[in-house]
């Protein structure tokens, strides 16, 4: 009797130890979770700096960048955790992972905190959000990318008429497409990131006369 017991509490730990096992490898998480911030009451902050994504998926950071509105002096951010259906809003420029994006060669603009993610200019009726990227050519493909011209605004790539904008100039304003007006709150400068070393450098402008420039005490 004992001896059948002892096999069948072996066969109990076995079944305990696969489903633990299964639990940590694949329990299903949101891999978004990760990359939150929560504050001292708890809450989801977007304008503290989560956890950086893998580095496997990370974009390194000559290609990072942060997006400064240049009506309200503000930065592009997404509101609580980034995953699919967060919306985008204006923040002071920090060093969160949410602020940090990369415009690619073939338009996409994507979210640096979680890079399956793009900023997507029609899922939501005109208030931008972020959604899964798509490839080029798909039914999506050109809500998620957009031309830069030569002013610094965002043209969304299925949407000619129109450009990414601020609602107004104070932090947590949504971001939004709005008919293209050529308006400062339609116009976005590309701003360094720290790296490494803990130094800011700008890798490009859409500024005239702008040149590049390195801040050794971070900012």
């Amino acid at each position: 009797m004992l001896r059948q017991f002892g096999a069948a509490s072996a066969g109990v730990l076995a079944i305990v130890l696969v489903v633990s096992v299964w639990s940590y490898d694949g329990g299903g998480a949101d891999p978004a979770a990760s990359t939150s911030a929560v504050d001292k009451d708890g809450e989801t902050s977007a304008t503290s700096r989560p956890k950086p994504p893998d580095a496997a998926q990370m974009p390194t950071a000559a290609d990072r960048t942060r997006l400064r509105n240049a009506g309200a002096d503000l930065c592009l951010d997404v509101r609580g955790e980034p995953k699919a259906g967060a919306g985008a809003r204006l923040a002071p420029c920090s060093e969160a992972w949410t602020q940090q994006w990369t415009h690619e060669d073939d338009g996409l603009l994507r979210s640096a905190a979680d890079p399956g993610l793009c900023l997507d200019s029609r899922a939501d009726a005109g208030v931008v959000i972020l959604g899964t990227c798509a490839d080029e050519g798909t039914e999506r493909g050109d809500d998620v990318r957009y031309d830069l011209t030569d002013r610094g605004e965002l043209v969304p790539r299925g949407q000619q008429l129109l450009a990414l904008a601020a609602t107004d100039a104070a932090p947590d304003a949504d971001v939004v497409v709005k008919v293209h007006d050529g308006s400062e709150a339609q116009r976005w400068r590309t701003d360094p990131v720290p790296t490494a070393e803990g130094s800011l450098s700008i890798a490009r402008t859409d500024e005239p006369g702008a040149r590049a420039v390195d801040v050794s005490d971070g900012g």
